[in-house]
């Protein structure tokens, strides 16, 4: 029963909540999607000595293209 257990942990599509809703399940796949996009980010900016703040880096994001310049971070997730 726990070997059981560990597998139906491990596998996500065998998760009782995930198969109830699917699209709870998209979710889920689309949040760790953006957040790869983010880590890889937030990795080339370290190691390249980039700082992630700007000048004006607080607020809503968006993927077009402000007239200020809102930080590095922000232009790196844009690319």
């Amino acid at each position: 029963m726990f070997d059981n257990f560990v597998q139906t942990d491990a596998d996500n599509s065998r998760n009782v909540r995930n198969a109830l809703n699917s699209s709870r399940q998209k979710a889920v796949e689309e949040n760790r999607n953006r957040l790869s996009h983010v880590i890889t980010t937030i990795e080339f900016c370290g190691c390249h000595e980039i700082p992630l703040r700007g000048h004006r880096d607080a607020g809503a994001f968006s993927l077009n293209e402000t007239d200020c310049n809102d930080g590095d971070f922000k232009a790196a997730l844009r690319l």
